[in-house]
């Protein structure tokens, strides 16, 4: 049995075929011999007895008419016609009983029928010389001879007549005796070909049945139960870890041991699908957080920018304060010793707002570091952001060579495929959504980098200027100790306080430009900030997107049993 489970299905069927065409041979060869033995007997019948027993009655025939001839020949005038008639049916029939005499010689076979042959053949010559010697007497045509004639003929002649005749007889009913058999063997052969043929015909068809029945069997049993597996697969809950029964080693086998591996493979393929989709919701988490701590990053850089613009703002005012009462100082230096206690007074002033704008200068310097190092973080946020894109792109397109290997698969199994071909064609839509979707955010977070790019070397700049200005303050400040210094010298030093006071007022209206230009640069930033914070809204909510394809994509893999 284990022998035949191995055995592929075109070895079975041509097997089972081979055994119904070998016991048909059987059938026919019996058939055939049976009726070739049929055949020969009657063959004996129709050209050995029928041929020998016509011969036999045939030559009597002849011998009956040639006795009748000559007979007649006794009491016919030897010159008329008549006579001579006579003489030539003697002579026909004499021939003709002797040539049918030798045909059946050549038939017979019996050693009955030889021992007759000799008895018949010297009763024949004592009789046809006793026959010629009628004949002689009967053309005398004398009252002695027709006498002599006359007894002969029913005398010695006659004896030897009736003795040839009764070996013809004797043939003839052995002839008839043969013919009998043969008929009987050949009814007797019929008969039993008959039987022979209705018991291997009862026995074919038996036989025939069984081998149907076995082989359809070992053919449906698998089938069914592949049937039953597919439909359990293709009607379940999506369930993959079931297996159809590879069963024997044919073909139906071989198509069960393949599936399984097809499923194997899908499984695996679902598998890694969940574990891509399950990286895939984490990384949109993970640019959710990012793009909500780079939408706090920005608003936080736009309000610093803000703060920075108004301490500029005011710093620029109190620089062209500075810039005012320095140019009411180089008008009023003729009257400096006059006014030194005014001029005491507003160097004190100035060394208060030196102070201030130092200070101003100093938290600039640390808000446009502290910006500097957001955009910074920023801009790496935005690189990991890429690369979290990249993966997804990569992770989509993963999905979509597996959906594609899916639908080729489904293809291949035929109606049994198509429900995995619906799943497989959803996969892919779900795939082409996730890689437009990653274009799109990656499209946005190339924006974002420019815009950080710019934001940095904007803040870079900002910060050069802020430097310069702290610089620029402490110069200031600088100044203001040294015109402290000359208020108490004024009155001797009235030269240097004044060259002093011009080179005060330079500084400060170098500062004056200098602050309005980091006016401007602030004013450019809290755009870029604001512009960012625009751009990390348009990320999160690609980001929301992402993780609500994400969650599509998680659901579709769980409805399948991995």
């Amino acid at each position: 049995m284990g022998f035949v489970r191995n055995m592929k299905i075109r070895v079975k069927l041509m097997a089972g075929f081979g055994i119904m065409v070998l016991f048909m041979g059987v059938v026919g060869y019996a058939g055939f011999s049976s009726l070739g033995g049929v055949q020969r007997e009657l063959e004996t019948i129709f050209s050995v007895q029928m041929p020998s027993i016509d011969f036999l009655i045939e030559a009597d025939r002849d011998l009956q008419q040639l006795l009748v001839a000559e007979r007649s020949m006794i009491f016919t005038d030897p010159n008329s016609t008549m006579f001579e008639q006579f003489v030539k049916e003697y002579e026909t029939s004499l021939s003709q009983s002797d040539t049918r005499w030798n045909k059946y010689k050549a038939l017979a076979t019996t050693a009955r029928e030889k021992e007759l042959f000799e008895v018949y053949e010297t009763a024949r010559k004592a009789w046809q010389i006793d026959s010629r010697q009628v004949v002689e007497l009967a053309q005398k045509a004398t009252d002695e001879a027709s006498g002599q004639a006359t007894a002969l003929t029913l005398g010695s002649a006659k004896k030897h007549f009736e003795q040839m005749r009764d070996q013809l007889d004797k043939l003839t009913e052995i002839n008839l005796d043969l013919a009998q058999r043969a008929s009987e063997s050949a009814t007797a052969t019929y008969k039993s070909a008959k039987t022979i043929l209705l018991v291997a015909i009862l026995f074919g068809v038996s036989v025939g049945v069984s081998l149907a029945w076995f082989i359809s069997r070992m053919i449906t049993r698998p089938v069914n139960a592949m049937v039953d597996g597919l439909k359990d697969i293709a009607q379940g809950e999506g369930d993959l870890t079931k297996r159809l029964e590879e069963g024997d080693r044919d073909e139906l086998g071989e198509l069960a041991a393949w599936f399984n591996t097809f499923m194997e493979k899908l499984q695996g393929l679902m598998k890694e699908m969940a574990q891509n989709a399950t990286s895939l919701g984490t990384a949109s988490n993970t640019l959710a957080e990012l793009s909500t701590g780079m939408s706090a990053s920005a608003e936080d850089m736009s309000g610093r920018s803000d703060t920075v613009y108004s301490a500029v703002e005011e710093m620029s005012s109190n620089i062209n304060n500075v810039a005012a009462a320095m140019e009411q100082s180089s008008t009023n230096v003729g009257v400096v010793a006059a006014s030194a206690e005014e001029m005491s007074s507003t160097i004190n002033e100035i060394a208060q707002n030196a102070g201030k704008a130092r200070s101003i200068s100093d938290r600039a310097v640390d808000t446009a570091t502290g910006a500097s190092e957001q955009m910074d973080a920023l801009g790496n946020a935005a690189t990991g952001v890429g690369k979290v894109v990249e993966t997804i792109t990569e992770i989509s397109e993963q999905v979509n060579l597996l959906a594609l290997n899916a639908t080729i698969e489904a293809a291949r199994a035929g109606d049994a495929g198509k429900g995995f071909a619906v799943v497989a064609n959803e996969i892919k839509e779900l795939a082409k959504q996730t890689s437009d979707a990653t274009l799109d955010i990656k499209g946005k977070i190339a924006n974002i980098q420019e815009s950080t790019d710019g934001a940095v070397s904007g803040i870079d700049e900002i910060s050069k200027v802020i430097k310069t200005i702290n610089d620029i303050v402490a110069t200031i400040a600088s100044a203001v100790e040294e015109q402290s210094a000359a208020t108490q010298e004024i009155a001797n030093n009235i030269a240097q306080v004044s060259s002093g006071v011009q080179e005060v007022n330079e500084n400060v209206n170098q500062s004056s430009s200098v602050a309005a230009q980091i006016s401007r640069d602030i004013g450019t930033v809290n755009q870029s900030a604001g512009e960012m914070a625009g751009s990390s809204g348009q990320v999160q909510v690609s980001a929301e997107d992402l993780r609500r394809i994400a969650q599509t994509l998680n659901s579709v893999v769980a409805s399948f049993k991995v």
